[in-house]
């Protein structure tokens, strides 16, 4: 008999994100909440367990018109692209297939943060946040959108899950897209289970990417503040300036084509500088050593430990006016 979800684990940790509750299988197609009786929809065995307000898409908007704050706009034109400059699903399935196997891929020059996933135990329950990639088999992947790799639709400010659930979450290149990462954060650390690991990766000097729902850029500092009394086990450069520039190189060498659109023209063209610049990438494992090199990284990455099953981020944080 075929599960109706997708990791069978997954029943048995779901919690209600409106009251914390358990929830059990309805029938074949919903999972119900035994508190408050609300029901949440499985599409294609994938609970979907959204608030009616989920803070991820409240800043979420048609990148073409105005934006709920602000009134911002899409600074790119609005002209109709041709077949060459405008994305296809042929031109999409090309783009996913070579970026992670070309010369434009950025360099991880210190693998550190991965060595000690590795160190894991197998078996452990771990949670993949917004990576839609499943870093490993052990791990429940949760989405703000449907995917094929995709085992929970759910909101990183609001995680379906009680307290002291999981042995690690992997968090990679996700805070920059979420409006409130304090949130996510806080959430991150009430769902580890004590001595439980987090696995975090933002970038830094990077383009702009994901947009409009890219709101962040955060330094090894600013993470520690995030993940205020945790323990640190590790942080440091994960990419360094060699990508940096390789990068602003690539878009000059293109003329600035929107090469994020993944339209057929921008992508074959970028094989090209691609395969040029590939050694100003390489030029990082000769730097890592020099004393101004963090200050210029396009990405960092920080470790750490939840240290007792009661630790809550941000208890020591008391604000103006308040003892």
């Amino acid at each position: 008999m075929v599960s109706p979800l997708k990791s069978e684990r997954l029943l048995s940790i779901l919690r209600c994100p409106a009251c914390g509750g358990s929830v059990r299988l309805n029938g074949q197609d919903h999972l119900a909440c035994g508190n408050c009786k609300k029901h949440y929809k499985l599409e294609d065995r994938t609970p979907i367990m959204l608030s009616e307000d989920p803070p991820s898409l409240r800043f979420a908007c048609d990148p073409a018109t105005e934006g709920p704050a602000g009134g911002i706009r899409d600074p790119r034109p609005t002209k109709s692209p041709s077949f060459l400059t405008r994305p296809t699903p042929r031109s999409e399935r090309f783009y996913a297939w070579w970026w992670w196997r070309s010369f434009n891929r950025p360099l991880i020059t210190d693998r550190t943060y991965l060595e000690l996933l590795d160190r894991v135990p197998r078996g452990s329950i771990g949670l993949d946040l917004g990576s839609r990639q499943r870093v490993r088999d052990d791990a429940i992947t949760l989405d703000i959108t449907p995917g094929a790799n995709v085992d929970l639709v759910a909101d990183g400010h609001e995680l379906p899950f009680a307290g002291n659930t999981f042995d690690y979450i992997w968090c990679n290149a996700v805070l920059e897209h979420v409006p409130y990462p304090y949130r996510v954060a806080s959430e991150i650390a009430r769902t580890l289970k004590c001595q439980g690991m987090a696995f975090i990766q933002v970038p830094f000097l990077e383009f702009v990417h994901g947009y409009p729902q890219d709101y962040f850029r955060f330094t090894v500092q600013g993470l520690r503040v995030l993940f205020d009394g945790m323990e640190e086990i590790a942080g440091g450069v994960s990419a360094g300036p060699g990508q940096v520039l390789a990068d602003l190189l690539q878009y000059y060498l293109t003329l600035f084509g929107d090469i994020q659109r993944r339209a057929l023209l921008p992508n074959v063209w970028c094989v090209v500088p691609g395969a040029l610049l590939f050694p100003v990438r390489l030029l990082d494992y000769l730097l890592r050593g020099r004393s101004s090199y963090w200050q210029w990284a396009r990405g960092y990455y920080f470790v750490a430990r939840k240290p007792d099953a009661d630790f809550q981020i941000g208890t020591r944080f008391s604000p103006r006016g308040n003892t």
